[in-house]
């Protein structure tokens, strides 16, 4: 079975919190919106937009953007308000990987100083692929809204790291014979 190693921090400014979990990648309970992401990965899979209006909950909005097969970003509002970014890294192409990684550093890290900069340092030197990098942001303020946020970043992670399709290292993979 495979599995994606999922490294999180959370908005607490200099006591930000780091937790690490490998997810498998299967269908489950964990990923209740698998099924929608692969079908709007199958249409668009270059970017999209997805809107929710759960009951009792703020509405939710995800913005994907992955230009290259290998490597994607999204950001998740919820009720209008900044709630968490992701990156997803397959381990096809570390040099895109890393461009991409530091490009988000630089969006949401921009000073030296800034809490999030560990954070991407963090998503850029772990080795394990698949790997998604997860903040968290202020507007994850409870529970169900951290449930909800982890519902999303694990269907992601599912939907495009389908296992047939997720990279060996370089060195292993075969050589293309005509």
């Amino acid at each position: 079975m495979v599995a994606a190693r999922m490294l999180t921090f959370d908005c607490r400014g200099s006591q930000r919190l780091r937790l690490e979990e490998m997810f498998d990648l299967q269908d489950s309970i964990a990923t209740p919106f698998y099924h929608t992401f692969k079908e709007l990965l199958a249409r668009t899979p270059g970017a999209f937009t997805w809107e929710a209006k759960p009951v009792n909950m703020p509405a939710v909005l995800l913005l994907w953007n992955s230009m290259f097969r290998s490597i994607a970003t999204a950001h998740l509002a919820l009720g209008g308000q900044p709630a968490a970014r992701f990156i997803f890294a397959s381990g096809q192409d570390r040099r895109t990987e890393a461009e991409i990684i530091a490009g988000e550093a630089d969006s949401l890290a921009r000073y030296p100083a800034s809490t999030f900069r560990w954070a991407y340092d963090a998503f850029a030197a772990t080795s394990e692929r698949p790997m998604v990098g997860i903040i968290e942001l202020p507007a994850i303020d409870d529970e169900i809204k951290r449930s909800v946020t982890c519902g999303i970043h694990r269907s992601l992670a599912l939907a495009f790291f389908k296992p047939a399709s997720i990279a060996q290292p370089e060195s292993l993979v075969p050589p293309i014979s005509d």
